[in-house]
């Protein structure tokens, strides 16, 4: 390899370890390599290092997700640059990137599977996975409007699962064990197996999990110590059949399902939730309380993802074909109101993708591709009435209603090469989305009397574009400038919210229409000290218009009721920067952060927001540091990791009330052994300096009395891996 080659391979890997060290790595005798991490978010004929790529992406691979240690993909993903996540009950979390997040609607991130969307119809929460035998997670920062469509505002996820080996046997298990102060013992199992089933042609991958995680929250008020429990299992399996060298067939499918109470507590990891007795002969408060029943408080959730990809590569493009069909369950439960609620969805969401790539020799190349998304979503809000006197809890629906979705969307990139160092990309997309809602609870019989139909429907449409422009002068430097658009389609606001502003003279509005945010960045990816040193600097303004925001409104009791409308706007300005150290044989130092000023530009009519406030749940600042060192002991190679995420303080906003959290930072470590190739042995431990921070909430419910969610408290374990 000549000085030039080496020097761009070296700068190469160091500007995938920004935010992240972004690598995989294996083992040949006693040398360490890194192995550079191709990324395919271009949706290219052909994938490029994250060096390459004239976009801020991040790319952390598998083997080093494992290496770490990592439970959850939110962890993960959070030392990327300007990328958060909050917790409000146990579905999951709500991502936050560069300031752009949601706690109405659909999600404002994108967040995929193998290329196959996890979405449903409003619903803005990501599910919780664990990151064991994945290929590599590529975090795109930014709108992702062209390539991504509906729902990737603030930027997306991808998590890319490992693929079959063709013709290889092989296999990995993990089990851990580990305890938590102030709570009990957790552990978890988990194992991958490659099977080749016909030489050269097919191949099966199978892949499974079961992490136990016990409770560290007391409930004084019932006697009952560590009530919130978490149980999370998984298994995916993955077909890899090759029929020629240019055809290949992959189907999968994915099983997850995880449950766990919601954790809120106060600084002591306590949770005195009470509930509220009514008068029996009216219903209204008694006056007398009685102790929450912590067996009101879970969550469930369970997904079964299926897909197929198809892609055939001629000699001058490749065509992908992407089917996936996703079916979701989601149970709620909330001791946390004053009395018991509960709110359940289940979700079916049908996609398909055509995608044509060219892979041309001159300086013109393109992306061309078509995407049809079906889903529907059935809701049900049921209360619990705690009456005096009365022990037994009486249950009652108030709202049920169905939601869905039929969209489709023709997109496509121009790639023209300029010059020698010069690129430029134009990209477009045309989106259109028919929705329905139809009510069938309580509120249905009433809608006519209003004049509102039942069903409604609505149809929302959003052109969007992007431009780019990347110059590479020299081998050690990239520099680009990106303008584009990301959009999340309209909301259709629920019966009962509707007639519930009616009987006070409220004019809730139908629908609100589609948001659009619109990123202007310049970035750099430069290599100094012969590639041993990397920066990354990314300068962007963003302007977020038609924001679907929450309106509170009062009813004749005095009860907050609420709905949507795009009733804000927002600009912001950020700086994320990130530098990657390798000058020294086996160590690794990283150091990456985001500062942004994602603000509202005028006071929020009902909404509790004013001009000038931070948008809701988007922290200002975030910072990440890491160290990895490895060196050999022996015939045994040795191994310590330290990390630090800082996330700074976060709001919500409702029109009485505000829940600003703490700023929080968060150490972990990790130190072992690999015996030989096959064994590893490792200590971990997790929230090392014991951060007891309130990670979130939303502020109606801090509006009741509900605490925080606390993170879990110092963890400390015994970790060991074995391979074949």
């Amino acid at each position: 390899m000549n000085y030039q080659a080496n020097f761009r391979f070296k700068r190469g890997l160091l500007f995938m370890a920004l935010s992240a060290v972004a690598t995989t790595v294996s083992a040949e005798k006693d040398n360490w390599m890194l192995e550079e991490i191709i990324v395919t978010a271009e949706k290219r004929s052909e994938g490029a290092s994250v060096s390459d790529t004239p976009l801020s992406i991040s790319a952390v691979g598998g083997a080093e997700l494992e290496a770490r240690g990592y439970t959850s993909l939110f962890e993960a993903i959070s030392v990327n640059p300007g990328v958060s996540s909050s917790k409000a009950g146990g579905q999951g979390e709500s991502i936050s990137i560069r300031g752009i997040s949601g706690v109405v609607g659909d999600s404002p991130v994108g967040y995929y599977l193998d290329d196959m969307p996890f979405t449903r119809v409003g619903q803005n929460i990501s599910p919780e996975l664990n990151p064991f035998d994945l290929n590599r997670v590529e975090v795109l920062r930014g709108p992702q409007g062209t390539l991504y469509g509906s729902g990737s505002s603030g930027g997306t996820i991808r998590i890319i699962t490992q693929d079959p080996y063709i013709n290889e046997f092989s296999g990995k298990a993990t089990i851990a064990t580990s305890a938590t102060d102030n709570g009990g013992n957790n552990w978890k199992i988990q194992g991958a197996v490659n099977i080749p089933l016909i030489e050269d042609t097919l191949a099966l991958r199978v892949v499974g999990s079961h992490i136990q995680k016990a409770g560290y929250i007391d409930r004084p008020l019932e006697g009952v110590d560590n009530f919130n429990d978490m149980e999370d299992s998984s298994h995916r399996i993955k077909v890899l059949y090759t029929p020629t060298e240019k055809l290949s067939i992959k189907a999968s499918y994915w099983h997850m399902e995880n449950n766990q109470p919601s954790p809120f507590a106060d600084e002591n990891l306590d949770y005195s939730a009470v509930f509220v007795e009514l008068d029996p002969a009216t219903f209204l408060p008694s006056g007398s309380v009685r102790a929450a029943e912590s067996s009101y408080s879970l969550t469930e959730n369970e997904s079964d993802l299926y897909g197929v990809n198809i892609e055939y590569e001629h000699d001058w493009f490749v065509f992908v074909s992407t089917t996936s069909y996703l079916e979701n369950d989601s149970y709620q439960g909330y001791d946390a109101l004053l009395a018991p609620f509960t709110f359940q969805n289940t979700s079916e969401s049908f996609s398909q993708e055509f995608r044509l790539s060219s892979n041309l020799e001159g300086p013109v190349n393109w992306t061309a591709g078509f995407m049809y998304l079906d889903m529907e979503t059935e809701s049900t809000t049921t209360a619990g009435f705690v009456l005096q006197g009365i022990i037994p809890i009486s249950f009652a629906d108030f709202s049920i209603y169905t939601s869905s979705s039929e969209q489709w969307a023709l997109y496509g990139e121009l790639h023209y090469q300029l010059a020698d160092n010069w690129k430029l990309t134009l990209g477009a997309r045309y989106f259109e989305d028919d929705r329905e809602i139809v009510d069938s609870g309580p509120s249905a019989p009433f809608l006519e009397l209003f004049g509102i139909g039942n069903p409604r429907t609505e149809s929302f449409d959003k052109p969007t574009g992007r431009v780019n422009i990347s110059w590479t002068p020299d081998e050690d430097s990239l520099y680009f400038l990106n303008v584009a658009q990301g959009f999340r389609s309209g909301y259709m606001n629920i019966g009962f919210s509707i007639l519930s502003g009616a009987g006070v003279g409220v004019n809730v509005p139908l629908v609100a229409n589609e948001e659009l945010v619109t990123s202007y960045e310049l970035g750099a990816k430069v290599s100094f000290l012969e590639g041993d040193l990397s920066l990354e600097a990314v300068a962007y303004h963003l302007e977020w218009d038609d924001i679907q925001t929450y309106v509170t409104f009062f009813d004749a009791q005095s009860a907050p009721g609420s709905y949507v409308e795009n009733a804000a706007t927002a600009e912001g300005a950020g700086l994320e920067l990130g530098l990657v150290y390798r000058g020294v044989e086996g160590l690794v130092l990283t150091l990456s952060g985001n500062v942004n000023t994602s603000e509202y530009q005028e006071d929020g009519t009902n909404t509790g927001t004013l001009k000038g406030d931070q948008v809701t749940m988007a922290p200002k600042k975030t910072f990440s540091a890491s160290a990895a060192y490895r060196w050999t002991l022996s015939d045994m190679t040795a191994s310590a990791f330290l990390n630090a995420v800082y996330v700074g303080e976060r709001t919500d906003y409702t029109l009485d009330s505000s829940f600003t959290s703490d700023a929080t930072t968060v150490v972990n470590a990790r130190v072992g052994l690999n015996v030989n190739d096959d064994l590893g042995i490792f200590l971990t431990a997790e929230n090392l300096t014991n951060e007891d921070g309130a990670v979130s909430q939303l502020a109606v419910f801090d509006s009741f009395g509900v605490p925080a969610v606390r993170m879990r408290p110092r963890t400390v374990g015994v970790e060991v891996n074995y391979s074949f």
